[in-house]
């Protein structure tokens, strides 16, 4: 119960139960020294339950390398990790975490210094914030279990492009329930639920032949008649498959918003100075319908966006977290900075046995961040905050707890756990196009009445929600509108109105109306909210767009 503090019999009985023939063992106070026995047992059993499946994964790995290779698995910390130092309680959230390190790092290089991540996969979608620095979770819970581990701070909601929608006699429905990659969403002709990728494709937000197999959208049409069907039954009601399939829309836009809402506005921060970067395959069909739900301006859409989260692990810094339990009062907590000294050289010597300048040279020197655990004493929870001096912590605590709460108390405050975190950067976007793409957004940001529009010709059926009594067909026949267009064929001269479908072999983008597309010279697309654009001039056609 007490191993964080007096590990002592913990030692005893790992040291039996290697005598006895066990090679993975997993011990709590190394695992997760801090006080709270539940969360701290919850992460050990944990990583005692995946370590022989990592192992066993690892040197599979490790038979297709030569010698002299340097393998090394990413953590949910958004961290490279020495695959023999990689435990199971590191890994839960990885694959996530690839994304948030991916947004956050092309950002940058864009010149955007505070960005959310909005990523839509195939069940779920995640969102971060990134505001020079990355924010974590020191404890988390996911499906009924306590981790005691540094992990990004992400948050997910059940909605996908496989999400299913569904009417359940009262309101429309989409997620938490998946159709998976098998059957799949009902588009994909194996008898699968209408989901939300039937939606986008049944809207004109997906190109129908821009798939590896043909789309099937009677058999979307179809699973929207059912529904109509049910409304009818059950709400009385006549209602069109637009209308339905917008509502759809709308019920994905609002739960991912809202998702967003938890990173920013939550957490006392204006989601409206942030510039939104739509990843994963299905962020990009509703990326400015969610940006208009919460007053953004900017959207960034990254060349690798379909698979921006292992693009991401390939930018990974080297991290090292190392963490100290205090328990005290502030005021009795006069010997701090000794403990991150000491916490900072057991890091620098662990990079130092890495040997990172072999491998990147100068850029190995160790950034180190110093963090502390606060609260109130009689509250359960800490805030995290910068650790400056020993007599600041107060004042930065309150600033902090009245920013988050809106209110302060007058009790005393208590130390929790002092966490240092080590940073190598092994990796950086080049800085001539980090140059090159500054220039470019501050053009796009101050050119809105001289864009170059461009059509392309060949959507001259498109569907629209524009009324409730829609011609028998459900379609009314619009002027080349939204423009179809392949991504490669793109140039940094031209500018690009909504509505306009932007399609590559990872990802869909869909602009709207009342918003402009921009490309930088590295091929990130800016999307901005324009502002009296003039309509589409379609003699001005280009062999460019298709």
């Amino acid at each position: 119960m007490h191993s964080f503090k007096f590990p002592s019999h913990e030692i005893l009985l790992e040291s039996i139960a290697r005598e006895v023939g066990f090679e993975e063992i997993s011990v709590s106070h190394r695992v997760a020294p801090a006080i709270r026995i539940i969360p701290r047992a919850y992460t050990t059993v944990l990583d005692a339950y995946l370590n022989p499946i990592l192992r066993s994964y690892v040197n599979q790995i490790r038979t297709h390398l030569t010698d002299d290779s340097a393998l090394a698995l990413f953590s949910s910390s958004g961290a490279l990790v020495p695959a023999d130092q990689f435990t199971g309680k590191d890994s839960i959230l990885s694959g996530p975490a690839g994304g948030v390190v991916g947004f956050s790092k092309t950002a940058q290089a864009a010149g955007i210094t505070k960005s959310i991540g909005f990523d839509m996969g195939g069940t779920s979608t995640d969102v971060s914030r990134f505001d020079g620095e990355y924010h974590y979770h020191y404890e988390v819970e996911k499906s009924g279990v306590f981790i005691v581990a540094p992990t990004l701070a992400i948050e997910t909601v059940a909605a996908g492009g496989g999400s299913i929608c569904e009417y359940d006699g009262k309101r429309f429905l989409v997620g938490p329930k998946s159709a998976g990659a098998d059957p799949g969403p009902a588009c994909y002709g194996k008898s699968g639920p209408l989901c939300l990728t039937d939606i986008n494709l049944f809207l004109g937000r997906i190109k129908k032949d821009s798939f590896p197999f043909p789309l099937d959208l009677a058999a979307v049409e179809t699973k929207l008649k059912q529904i109509q069907h049910q409304i009818k039954q059950f709400a009385k009601q006549d209602r069109s498959l637009m209308w339905i399939a917008e509502g759809f829309l709308k019920i994905a836009v609002a739960k991912t918003a809202q998702a967003i809402r938890l990173v920013s506005i939550q957490k006392g921060y204006d989601v409206t100075d942030y510039a939104l970067v739509s990843f994963g395959g299905a962020a990009g069909q509703i990326c400015c319908k969610v940006a208009e739900e919460l007053g953004i301006g900017k959207i960034l859409v990254h060349p690798q966006a379909g698979v921006l989260s292992a693009y991401g692990i390939g930018l990974a810094d080297r991290v090292i977290h190392r963490s100290q339990g205090i328990y005290r009062k502030l005021t009795n907590a006069t010997d701090l900075e000794t403990q991150f000294q000491s916490l900072s050289k057991d890091i620098q010597q662990e990079f130092d046995n890495l040997d990172l300048k072999a491998r990147y040279g100068n850029h190995s020197v160790v950034d180190f961040q110093n963090k502390v655990d606060v609260r109130y004493a009689g509250t359960e929870s800490y805030l995290t905050i910068e650790f400056e001096n020993t007599d600041s912590n107060a004042s930065q605590f309150e600033l902090e707890h009245q920013k988050r709460f809106g209110f302060l108390q007058q009790h005393a405050i208590e130390i929790g756990m002092i966490r240092v975190e080590g940073r190598v950067g092994t990796t950086s976007l080049q800085k001539s196009s980090q140059k090159s793409l500054q220039k470019s957004l501050q053009k796009s940001l101050q050119s809105d009445n001289s864009l170059k529009n461009k059509p392309a010709g060949d959507n001259s059926w498109h569907r629209l929600p524009a009324c409730e009594e829609e011609s028998p067909t459900g379609w009314q026949q619009v002027p080349s509108t939204p423009r179809t267009i392949d991504r490669a064929m793109l140039t940094t001269s031209d500018e690009i109105t909504g509505p306009t479908l932007i399609f590559d072999p990872l990802a869909t983008t869909f602009i709207d109306a009342g918003w402009k597309g921009q490309l930088f010279d590295d091929g990130q697309l800016l999307i901005t909210k324009a502002s009296g654009l003039k309509t589409v001039d379609e003699s001005r056609s280009s062999q460019r767009f298709h």
